[in-house]
């Protein structure tokens, strides 16, 4: 796989991170419950964050995974790594507007 096709594959699988924890009502990465479907809207926002940083984490084994594959591993500095978490919660940002913004009046209706 030349460092085109893995960068595209990268970048596909960072949206799909960044947006799976927030756009995901009815599983939680620590436990799986078959509770109401009340309980599942209302997931906390902590859960939510927790998601999105370990799937960041995973998303960094990825990454570099595929820079050892491409050629010569770059030691990074912390700077890398903030700026890093930003742009991944940035792309993960339209679906927290979708779910928090948008679906307010359907989550008053449950309660």
């Amino acid at each position: 796989m030349d460092v085109r096709n893995s960068s595209y594959i990268f970048i596909i699988i960072a949206f799909f991170f960044a947006n799976f924890s927030i756009l995901n009502k009815k599983t939680n990465i620590f436990f799986i419950s078959k509770k109401s479907e009340k309980f599942f809207v209302f997931k906390l926002f902590l859960f939510r964050l927790s998601e999105m940083l370990i799937f960041y984490v995973l998303l960094g084994f990825i990454s570099l995974f595929l820079e050892k594959n491409a050629g010569e591993f770059v030691p990074k500095s912390l700077q890398f790594y903030i700026v890093t978490l930003i742009l991944y919660l940035t792309i993960g940002y339209p679906s927290f507007v979708y779910i928090f913004l948008t679906k307010k009046q359907s989550i008053k209706k449950l309660r």
